[in-house]
């Protein structure tokens, strides 16, 4: 395996050019060769979600996925719904089978993690017939730390899996965004533990100084201070080979010509992600390593998840790296952590504790984590008022060993890998 991903790969998410139009973004891409987008849902209905979709298939693009549904923990968990569902129908209609799920930040007037956790759990667990019967996964997005009380209470990639493992890998799934996870000291477990769960990979730079609004403190590829080598080979290994959407928020970057900005995207993604795996883990090669490793039942291996990937017609391969993808060893059976507490019937999630382990304010089966009613400031937006409900809108591991193949199989030898020269 090599390591490149090309150009076909390619996706521009519409909010990287904020200021177009659905139609004038759909052109953007298709004047710059760029296969994919990953549209946004305010954008889609000014159009009208018809045209939008005859829009995007006569350019000859994939929508790679839809933004955003979520914010279930608003204080109206029954709109939240409505509005989701009608989410999940327009990215069938658009032709995508994953919507973002930003999941909502703590409930208004609320200080109480736990019941946010919850609440999140349990609206999840009430889209999952929806979502299968239409084909479209459920993609949880981590977001950092800094925006856990306003926008999303699910803040690491290992709890977006915590909360996944606990529904149908044909239904919820995970999204890696670079820009929220790449400073996690335990990214590579959490990566390689979201086998057959990756739905979306999204990349961006954390450029320094932080803006005002750190939400736009996204830079072009290699403008800031990500090594993506290591994540996408992870991402890579962990079973994902779908479209990468190049996600910036940023105002200067907003500022540029449109087709400035499309260039500059397809020159830096093949920048970055157009080089050999040795190349992107960094560079040179020294003593070669000899990776010894008999039948997976003799070494006491777990079968991995499995399941297709989030693109239409996308198949799982097989992929063996080693060594130094992340610095960390891959999941191991058993190490879910348990965050979420165990799964019950008809897909709801039980106990979720204030701090994601602590099982405080539990709710009873049968019934939803319920938010007092609370004032938004009076300079924010509703958050679900979007969601319409009608159609109109390196640690020298072996990694991915028990994940990538199944109990049956036995491992083996595909390659030696390299250790970078010191």
């Amino acid at each position: 395996m090599t390591g490149r991903i090309g150009l076909d790969r390619l996706s521009l998410n519409q909010a990287t050019v904020k200021h177009l139009g659905l139609p004038e973004a759909v052109a953007l891409c298709a004047r710059h060769e760029i296969p994919a987008i990953g549209l946004w849902r305010d954008r889609v209905a000014e159009t009208g979600l018809a045209a939008a979709a005859a829009a995007v298939r006569a350019a000859g693009l994939r929508v790679s996925s839809l933004c955003r549904g979520g914010f279930f923990t608003s204080g109206d968990m029954d709109r939240a719904l409505a509005g989701n569902r009608s989410a999940l129908a327009e990215a069938a209609e658009l032709g995508t089978d994953t919507l973002v799920l930003v999941c909502g930040g703590l409930p208004p007037g609320q200080r109480d993690l736990g019941l946010a956790r919850r609440m999140v759990a349990d609206a999840i667990g009430e889209l999952v017939p929806e979502a299968q019967r239409l084909g479209v996964r459920l993609g949880i997005e981590a977001l950092h730390p800094m925006f856990c009380a306003d926008r999303c209470v699910i803040s690491s990639l290992g709890e977006a899996v915590d909360l996944a493992l606990r529904f149908p890998a044909d239904a919820v799934g995970v999204v890696v965004d670079t820009y929220h996870v790449w400073w996690d000291a335990r990214l590579a477990d959490e990566i390689a533990r979201a086998r057959g769960r990756i739905v979306s990979f999204q990349v961006c730079d954390w450029v320094l100084p932080l803006p005002a609004d750190p939400l736009l403190g996204r830079g072009h590829l290699g403008d800031g201070v990500i090594d993506f080598g290591p994540v996408t080979a992870a991402v890579a290994a962990a079973g994902y080979h779908g479209f990468v959407e190049v996600e910036i928020f940023n105002a200067g970057v907003w500022g540029a010509p449109p087709d400035q900005t499309a260039a500059t995207v397809r020159e830096r993604f093949a920048a970055v992600f157009g080089r050999p795996l040795e190349a992107l883990l960094g560079g040179g090669v020294g003593e070669a390593v000899e990776i010894l490793v008999q039948d997976l039942a003799e070494h006491g291996f777990g079968g991995g998840g499995a399941g297709e990937q989030g693109h239409r017609g996308a198949e799982l391969e097989r992929v063996d790296l080693a060594e130094d993808l992340l610095g960390g060893a891959a999941g191991q059976a058993g190490e879910d952590g348990g965050a979420f507490g165990q799964p019950r019937a008809e897909n709801r999630v039980g106990q979720v504790g204030p701090g994601l382990g602590q099982r405080a304010d539990r709710v009873q089966p049968g019934r939803r984590a319920v938010a007092q009613a609370g004032d938004l400031r009076e300079d924010e937006p509703h958050p679900v008022a979007g969601l319409a409900a009608g159609p109109q809108l390196g640690g020298g591991a072996v990694v991915g060993a028990a994940g990538v193949l199944g109990g049956h199989e036995p491992l083996q030898i595909v390659g030696v890998v390299g250790r970078p020269a010191r």
